[in-house]
């Protein structure tokens, strides 16, 4: 009885021992995250990689291209971990075939003024430290790019099975003019610790171009905090409309387009999919947030965004709409396309918009 009262006792301290141990190194593993956590500037200016482009716009009829690429992750084989699934990466076959679909497609787009990208990787373990934006760069030899990072994690722990370790991502917008300056906004937060720690800093990607009136274009390309978030959302959205409309009272022309995370102001909760599963976030948009001569532009007919707990089913995986367009009054709309790739390459499909400068 006594060997087995100490037996116990000793298994009782090695379990303490054990848990003491696991909640240190758990403390020293946020003091790094802590100590190495990215601290955006608010307003930073960001180099631009010019590529043979005119330095002026001279036509009033553009073209845009939104998407996020997923950082070639989230193909239609995938689900996510971290959206209900159970997978942290693709299999390093199934990443090369689906940043090559990537990259092919955006080859066929190549003929559009503007490339507004998301979630593209660089050196982060999850997209095998690739350098997705030297590669799209690469592939797209007229365009020139800017690049903003959104997120810098030097260590993601969870889940502790299998850590996704290093990541980093971020906004790259591409185009076939010079840019004559480029800015990252970076949006508050409004998040507490730890979970900013591992969160993105949500922000956008203004580039400016010349026109022959004197007057500006300002691209914004950006991606907004998901809409669980609540106040935060809310915050970014409100700092973006403070912005826009402050460089439309210069005169300038303003497009602001990319993963917005929400459902557009107006957005009918109806199912109009092929595949009659329409889900949608429980925010959207309030149509009150900008001022009526303000126009969301955006395709109702075709999904951009599919749940990812499961890998894609055409039959029975609920689809919305979260990637579209707001262009300030002086422009008009002459279409907008939802791109059904049927998510081949990303939890996202394409959204291709055309307009006029008026």
């Amino acid at each position: 009885m006594l060997k087995m009262k100490l037996s116990a006792k000793n298994i009782f301290r090695v379990f303490f021992i054990g848990l003491i141990s696991i909640l240190y190194l758990f403390c020293i593993y946020l003091f790094f995250s802590t100590i190495t956590d990215y601290k955006p500037q608010k307003i930073e200016n960001i180099a631009f990689k010019a590529n043979h482009g005119n330095d002026q716009i001279d036509s009033d009829e553009l073209s845009l291209l939104s998407w996020n690429n997923s950082y070639a992750g989230i193909s239609k084989e995938m689900d996510v971990f971290y959206k209900g699934g159970k997978k942290l990466k693709p299999t390093l076959a199934i990443y090369q075939k689906t940043l090559n679909g990537i990259l092919n497609t955006l080859v066929t787009y190549a003929y559009v003024d503007f490339m507004l990208l998301q979630e593209v990787d660089v050196f982060s373990n999850r997209s095998y430290f690739s350098n997705q934006k030297v590669f799209i760069s690469d592939f797209l030899p007229d365009y020139g790019y800017a690049y903003a990072v959104n997120q810098d994690v030097k260590f993601s722990l969870c889940p502790f099975i299998s850590s996704p370790g290093r990541l980093k991502s971020g906004l790259q917008t591409l185009t076939k003019f010079n840019a004559s300056d480029v800015e990252k906004q970076t949006y508050s937060s409004m998040l507490n610790w730890p979970e900013k720690l591992f969160r993105p800093h949500s922000c956008f990607l203004a580039t400016r171009y010349l026109l022959e009136n004197g007057k500006q274009l300002v691209v914004i390309n950006t991606q907004i905090s998901a809409g669980e978030l609540g106040v935060q959302y809310r915050k970014e959205i409100e700092e973006l409309k403070v912005y826009v409309i402050s460089e439309y009272k210069k005169g300038n022309y303003v497009i602001a387009g990319g993963d917005w995370n929400i459902n557009p102001p107006g957005f009918k909760k109806i199912n109009s999919f092929k595949n009659d599963n329409l889900f949608y976030t429980e925010h959207e948009i309030p149509s009150f947030v900008m001022p009526s001569d303000w126009k969301w532009v955006y395709d109702a007919e075709v999904p951009t965004l599919r749940k990812s707990n499961k890998f894609y089913n055409p039959v029975s995986t609920p689809c919305t709409v979260s990637d579209f367009f707001l262009i300030s009054p002086n422009i008009a709309s002459l279409s907008i396309r939802n791109i059904d790739l049927h998510f081949e390459f990303s939890d996202h499909n394409p959204v291709l918009m055309n307009v006029k400068l008026k």
